[in-house]
């Protein structure tokens, strides 16, 4: 087994790296050397991507301890545990369908390309990191549903789980390695954090 700082090293600020259902080493070296609007199926996670499929896989994992790798996993949490449960934003019901990685990829698929113009962000220039947007407007549009729903130039709502999920960490309900909750009361709620989808050459 080799050693994994070579790969790691360039994505290391992300909050979360999982690895995905890109099975072509091509597609996926190819793609991350250029900006294309549509990407291949299953590996449409690139930057300037704004069409094709992308498929994250929960076998590899890594979280980084953030304040953001923190709410996603309580995001994740209670998107898990939301069966038959209305969606806190888009009042559509939950399935009893969902797996950990069917949740996981919800949401990303919510906030890998929730930017101006719909096309996934890198976090800085030539980075596979990527930035998923989750609450566009944060606490600021919160008395507002809509308001907080929706971007001028048609970001999408915040996604499920995530306010919630928040929710119970600041109050201890999961999660918690000091007392008080897994995180400050006086922390602000993340509206994003960086993802990494690992590269496919490892995996294949």
């Amino acid at each position: 087994i080799r050693d994994p700082e070579a790969v790691l090293r360039p994505l290391m600020e992300a909050d979360v790296m999982s690895s995905t259902d890109c099975t072509s080493i091509t597609a996926d070296e190819t793609y991350a050397r250029g900006e294309r609007e549509v990407g291949p199926a299953r590996c449409a996670y690139m930057p300037g991507n704004r069409a094709g499929h992308a498929a994250f896989n929960t076998g590899v994992l890594y979280f980084r301890a953030t304040t953001a790798a923190k709410a996603f996993a309580a995001a994740w949490r209670v998107r898990l545990l939301s069966v038959a449960e209305q969606d806190e934003l888009h009042y559509v019901r939950t399935t009893e369908y969902v797996d950990d990685q069917y949740a996981f990829n919800l949401l990303l698929w919510h906030g890998f390309r929730n930017h101006p113009g719909g096309a996934v962000t890198s976090t800085r220039p030539r980075s596979r990191v990527i930035s998923v947007v989750v609450d566009p407007k944060g606490s600021a549009g919160e008395a507002n549903v809509q308001a907080a729903a929706e971007d001028a130039r048609g970001a999408r709502r915040t996604a499920f789980g995530w306010r919630s999920g928040w929710k119970q960490l600041v109050e201890g309900k999961v999660g918690v390695s000091r007392p008080g909750g897994a995180v400050g009361a006086d922390e602000a709620r993340p509206t994003s954090f960086a993802f990494a989808p690992l590269p496919a050459r490892f995996f294949c």
